[in-house]
């Protein structure tokens, strides 16, 4: 007897939880079948991401190291660099709108790849950038010491900067000048 009403219990349990279900068996697959493709698409898109980063980061670094190759150095090649972060950025922006001045993205999926793009592409310029930066340097500093060694080989003495007392001289100079002129 406690075997049947045991049975009963699970009958009514059951019946009861199909009942409180508002879900039919179609629409829960459904949505759960839709669930995993767009799970399965923002996966798909974010690889494609980082593989369109990729390219865009190599492409980046090619024309930086062509124009090295020219010889051209200082602000340019970091000028350079930063391009393709602004294009990222601006395709990122087309997929926000403003509510009153607070930026809303209209598509969640497609945002979090292009921030993610748009970062690494900054990262990389800011690399290349320094990077100019510290070629630049090396050529001025390289430029000045051979000077040097120039004059020396030369016999000649070593070139003078103007002082700043020179130039603090020459403007109270200028100013006493000034003032004589303004007075006639």
């Amino acid at each position: 007897m406690a075997n049947v009403a045991q049975k009963e219990k699970q009958y009514t349990y059951l019946n009861a939880e199909i009942v409180e279900d508002s879900h039919s068996f179609e629409s829960y697959d459904d949505e759960q079948i839709q669930g995993r493709i767009e799970q399965k698409d923002s996966q798909i898109e974010l690889f494609s991401t980082v593989g369109k980063t990729a390219i865009l980061a190599g492409g980046q670094l090619a024309a930086v190291q062509a124009l090295y190759q020219v010889g051209v150095i200082g602000f340019l090649p970091g000028a350079i660099a930063f391009l393709p972060v602004l294009g990222s950025a601006g395709a990122m922006m087309t997929n926000v709108r403003l509510q009153g001045w607070i930026p809303v993205p209209e598509d969640k999926n497609r945002i979090v790849p292009s921030a993610i793009r748009t970062g690494i592409l900054a990262a990389q310029a800011t690399k290349l950038s320094f990077d100019a930066y510290q070629r630049e340097s090396m050529a001025s500093q390289s430029f000045t010491q051979i000077a040097i060694k120039e004059r020396a080989a030369l016999g000649l003495k070593p070139e003078q900067g103007i002082g700043f007392e020179t130039i603090l001289v020459g403007v109270v100079g200028i100013l006493f000048l000034l003032k004589i002129l303004r007075k006639k």
